[in-house]
C-alpha cells in the first residue's frame, strides 16, 4: 500500500472490521511511530528495528545513512522476520554470496532436522515417509544394520527378536 494511505488506524480498521491484512510503507510524520524508528545519525546502515503489537508489525530499515524506510504489516506478525534478521547478521559476519532465499531455506532445514530425525524412529509412521526421512538425514535403519551382519533378527511366537552376534543368548 502507498505511504500516503498507510496508517495504524487504517490497518486496525481493515483487520478488525473486514478481516483484511495489509502491508505498506509509512510516512515518517505519523504520530503512532515511536521516535526510535525514525531516521537518526546513530543508526547503522542495513540495520533493522522491529516493533510488535497484537496483530501488527512495524519495521524500520536503514538502507543508507540518515534514511529509514518504515513498513507496517498486519500480515507478518510472527517469527518469520527472525529468518531475515538471521540473514542480515550472517551477511555482516561472513563474506558469502549466498542468496537470502537459499539462506532461509537452509536455516529452515537445519531447524526442523532434530524433529525429523526423532520422527523417523516412530514405528507407526508410514514406511515410505520413514525411509525418506532416514535417507534424507543419512540414518541407518534396523534392516540395513541386519544386512551388514552386526545383528540378526528372527521371528518366533509372533514377536520380532533381535540378537547381537556377540551375545550367546
Amino acid at each position: 500500500m502507498d505511504n500516503w494511505f498507510t496508517s495504524v488506524p487504517l490497518a486496525k480498521s481493515l483487520l478488525d472490521e473486514h478481516t483484511l491484512t495489509m502491508v505498506g510503507t509509512l510516512r515518517k510524520n505519523k504520530p503512532e511511530i515511536p521516535k526510535c524508528f525514525l531516521p537518526e545519525k546513530k543508526r547503522e546502515t542495513t540495520s533493522s528495528i522491529f516493533g510488535f503489537q497484537k496483530d501488527m508489525t512495524l519495521c524500520s530499515y536503514v538502507p543508507k545513512p540518515r534514511k529509514a524506510v518504515l513498513l507496517l504489516s498486519t500480515m507478518h506478525h510472527d517469527d518469520n522476520v527472525e529468518g531475515i534478521n538471521s540473514y542480515v547478521i550472517y551477511k555482516s559476519k561472513i563474506d558469502s554470496n549466498i542468496s537470502r532465499r537459499l539462506f532461509i531455506k537452509l536455516l529452515a532445514v537445519d531447524l526442523v532436522k532434530p524433529h525429523q530425525i526423532s520422527r523417523a524412529s516412530i514405528p507407526t509412521l508410514p514406511r515410505p515417509l520413514q525411509k525418506r526421512l532416514k535417507r534424507q538425514h543419512e540414518i541407518q535403519d534396523q534392516e540395513s544394520i541386519s544386512e551388514a551382519g552386526r545383528s540378526q533378527s528372527y521371528k518366533s511366537n509372533d514377536h520380532m527378536n533381535i540378537v547381537c552376534k556377540n551375545c550367546n543368548d
